[in-house]
């Protein structure tokens, strides 16, 4: 048991020392982009970027290595700090097979093309957090076996998160740690070498209105009125934020008032359960990495106010030894 512990403090050591190098040697990839080309819609490899990543991947760089490094090392990386996940896959269903096993849904809000066959558009969830990790990996294995989905601008994969404390929450109630994720997922996707256009198209996208190309279900942009509001209401929050767009479509969405988690809405539904688990195990180990030592780095952070949740999801943890406090 003791090596198991030591393996897990080196593996954890050794992510940590990837991804906080990643992220202070990558810092603005993703903004440069944002910049150069305004609108990101059908987000193209050939665009111009701050850094020669097309080279970096084909010449084998010591970036490509850390990224691929990381890909190994998070699968293996056990939870300390997160303790429950949840997946829900959004599209359009496309076997009676995969209705009948899964029971999807409906989703008003996937755009399903006028195509022959089946247009019903459902999302795919367990409609709870699992404490187990294997249990998330069976699951979106299993989507992936069905071949169920068929997903476009609009349908995506939605990574839910809870951790132990509402302090470790505290830690991603800011700015820093929504622009740190989204340019580090920018400059992973660049080095795993995904094409995906909607994976770019979620972490691109700044304008507020989905005809001029940005993705409005997940705009990239952190608003503190809509994380406050996230975090304080046991209901699913609604209209607009400072900016004019609305306040549950971000990136990262803070419902821990709802459910007690913080929700990744930018992932699409890759054609691929390997490229899904990875990306997903890498979002674990950031977040895992940023409560155990960003934190540490930024302790003049503003936070945003916690309170405990009105409505407790998930009843087997208790937050009654925490009191509303600033930290």
């Amino acid at each position: 048991m003791s090596q198991q512990i030591q393996n897990q403090q080196t593996i954890r050591a050794e992510i940590a020392e990837i991804i906080e190098s990643i992220t202070l040697d990558y810092e603005g990839a993703l903004d440069y982009w944002k910049t150069e080309h305004g609108n990101p819609y059908n987000y193209t490899n050939e665009g111009i970027d701050k850094y020669d990543f097309e080279t970096m991947h084909s010449e084998g760089s010591e970036l490509k290595e850390k990224t691929d490094r990381l890909v190994q090392l998070a699968k293996v990386l056990e939870f300390k700090n997160i303790d429950g996940t949840n997946q829900e896959f959004e599209g359009r269903v496309l076997s009676q097979f995969a209705r009948d096993e899964m029971n999807p849904h409906r989703d008003g809000s996937v755009n399903v093309p006028q195509e022959e066959g089946d247009h019903s558009a459902n999302e795919f969830d367990r409609n709870q957090i699992t404490y187990d990790a294997d249990d998330w990996r069976q699951f979106v294995k299993r989507v992936y076996e069905l071949g169920s989905l068929h997903s476009n601008n609009t349908g995506s994969s939605h990574l839910h998160m809870s951790v132990k404390t509402q302090s470790m929450y505290s830690t991603m109630t800011n700015k820093l740690f929504f622009d740190t994720l989204c340019n580090f997922l920018y400059v992973f996707g660049k080095m795993y070498k995904t094409t995906n256009t909607e994976f770019y198209n979620r972490l691109c996208g700044i304008a507020p209105n989905h005809s001029d190309g940005s993705s409005y279900w997940c705009k990239s942009k952190f608003d503190e009125e809509s994380c406050r509001e996230g975090i304080e209401a046991d209901y699913k929050i609604s209209g607009s934020g400072d900016d004019g767009h609305h306040r549950r479509y971000r990136y990262v969405n803070y419902c821990h008032g709802l459910h007690s988690t913080i929700e990744i809405r930018g992932l699409p539904h890759f054609k691929s359960c390997k490229t899904m688990t990875d990306f997903d195990n890498v979002i674990f180990a950031f977040v895992e990495t940023w409560i155990d030592r960003f934190f540490e780095e930024n302790q003049s952070l503003k936070k945003i106010k916690l309170h405990a949740a009105k409505k407790q999801i998930r009843v087997d943890r208790s937050y009654a030894d925490i009191q509303e406090y600033v930290i």
